[in-house]
């Protein structure tokens, strides 16, 4: 195998690697439950890797009588109205608070694994 071959398959292993971990957090909350969240407030990361501002929410949520509030690790280089309601998926636990989209979930789980699949083709096709 010449050395581009490998690091196609290398770096393919680590998409897949990415999107298995992932989906192990999302599964590990499939037990939990789904509140309803505001967002509060709009925390703007000012340089992201991506080039321009990303804006994160931050969102409140109650459990019983007790008010809990988290800024969400998915961004969007679009900020979300204040006020907007959201659902969010809580681990079994009551822990690991996250905003719950079908996006959040194809974003960082399915696309790096098809990825990965096909940088793994192209490099156990690649020719020495």
């Amino acid at each position: 195998m010449s050395p581009p071959s490998i690091a196609f398959i290398v770096f393919g292993l680590a998409c897949i690697a990415l999107g298995v971990v992932h989906e192990l957090t999302w599964l590990r909350r499939r037990g939990g439950v789904v509140v309803k969240g505001v967002i509060v407030e709009i925390i703007m990361d000012p340089s992201p890797s991506e080039g321009g501002p990303y804006y994160h929410p931050k969102i409140e949520y109650s459990i019983g009588e007790e008010a809990h509030d988290f800024v969400s690790k998915y961004g969007n280089s679009a900020p979300a109205a204040v006020g907007t309601p959201v659902d969010v998926l809580l681990s079994s636990e009551g822990k690991e608070p996250e905003v719950l989209t079908a996006m959040n979930r194809r974003l960082f789980s399915v696309i790096p694994f098809a990825f990965g699949l096909l940088l793994i083709a192209i490099g156990l096709g690649m020719q020495p």
